[in-house]
């Protein structure tokens, strides 16, 4: 793609209720072991889901997608009795209502290789408690 060269692609669809998965991304030098699944976390009601995912370009057969359910903490959306979502004010008279988007991750998904381990962060969707980081393996 960067040589303007014709690029593959593949697309896996996630039959869950997902709302706006985000993809992780690396944090640190050290890059995951060989062969790792990246993975991609999600907001489905009071659970994030977590997808691990691998994409092999030589046999697209061996292309996978595995779902895990995390429990979050015990929250409240910010704009649950809206039906548009918009609640949140803004400065100046008449100004519209912001969409307070609870029903998805806000924040990009962090992943870390320790040496030892990886470590996988994911702030909490607006109008969330903050909760404990989760370890993904």
């Amino acid at each position: 793609m960067l040589a303007a060269e014709p690029a593959a692609q593949q697309c896996i669809l996630i039959h869950d209720p997902v709302s706006g998965t985000t993809p992780a991304d690396l944090d640190g030098s050290l890059p995951p072991p060989a062969g790792e699944p990246n993975t991609a976390v999600g907001f489905i009601g009071g659970s994030l889901a977590l997808y691990r995912f691998h994409a092999d370009w030589s046999d697209p057969l061996n292309s996978f997608v595995e779902p895990a359910m995390l429990q979050a903490a015990p929250f409240a959306e910010a704009c649950f009795e809206t039906r548009s979502g918009a609640c949140i004010p803004q400065a100046g008279a008449g100004a519209p209502a912001l969409d307070s988007l609870a029903d998805r991750m806000m924040f990009r998904a962090a992943y870390r290789n320790l040496g030892s381990r990886g470590r996988q962060t994911q702030p909490s969707p607006s109008g969330q408690t903050p909760h404990p980081s989760r370890t993904a393996r």
